[in-house]
């Protein structure tokens, strides 16, 4: 079983969050409306990330948009 890390939201630039991991220090931008992401730090890829925010946690994240 891969290891579990939590996502901590350490920046909100404009509506483009930057998320990083404590533990392996993964970092990555997210834009959620239209939805995109970019990895900007590896870290441990085999590691299963989480994130949460306003009380949600997601994880396993696979998104869809139909604007």
């Amino acid at each position: 079983m891969n290891e579990e890390h939590v996502m901590n939201l350490v920046n909100d630039h404009e509506g483009t969050e930057e998320w990083q991991c404590p533990v392996c220090k993964r970092a990555f931008l997210i834009e959620w409306m239209p939805w995109k992401k970019v990895v900007v730090v590896e870290g441990d890829a085999t590691a299963f990330h989480q994130i949460g925010k306003g009380g949600q946690r997601l994880s396993g994240l696979e998104v869809t948009y139909d604007g």
